[in-house]
């Protein structure tokens, strides 16, 4: 499966744990409040995140996702 996501300002992309990861945050969330609040997440191994920038440039990613059973 591949799939290109298109960038936007201040963009992410992340994989999570539908049945552990806390989704909600706060109603008058800041940035660094998010920011905190996907680190935790990352720490309990519930999500993994990224921002499509690179060094303050956006840029649109190519993802291909491969399913493997083991």
């Amino acid at each position: 499966m591949k799939f290109c996501m298109e960038f936007d300002d201040t963009s992410f992309i992340g994989l999570i744990n539908a049945e552990k990861y806390k989704s909600f945050v706060d109603e008058n969330w800041e940035l660094d409040s998010l920011f905190q609040h996907f680190s935790n997440e990352m720490q309990k191994g519930n999500i993994l995140v990224f921002q499509m920038t690179e060094e303050g440039i956006e840029h649109s990613w190519n993802v291909k996702v491969r399913l493997e059973r083991k």
